[in-house]
């Protein structure tokens, strides 16, 4: 699904919303093929790493590999276009941190 019509996509009687609670530990979501809406709401202003298929980890500070995923910060809302049933992954960005990760399906 084309993340700009998404953005647009209207609320309907068919969307459904889900809920992932967050710690400093790996968690998971089985996702369903889909157009998404995902928002993370924290105190914790290094937000959340999240990634489709595997295990997320958090990113280290001067690591030149990287952290596989995206970071999302609290309070920004994303667009998520799932193509293939997949397992969406998270962990808070810093230790003892906690969050709440919405998926609001609309498609």
């Amino acid at each position: 699904m084309d993340p700009h019509a998404l953005q647009d996509w209207p609320f309907t009687t068919q969307a459904t919303c889900f809920r992932l609670n967050l710690t400093d530990a790996d968690d998971g979501l089985a996702l369903a093929v889909g157009g998404y809406f995902v928002h993370l709401v924290s105190t914790e202003p290094l937000g959340c790493t999240m990634r489709l298929g595997a295990v997320a980890v958090a990113p280290v500070d001067d690591d030149p590999a990287g952290a596989t995923g995206m970071v999302l910060p609290p309070g920004v809302p994303f667009t998520m276009t799932v193509r293939t049933a997949t397992d969406l992954h998270a962990i808070m960005n810093a230790g003892s941190a906690t969050g709440t990760l919405f998926l609001t399906k609309v498609r």
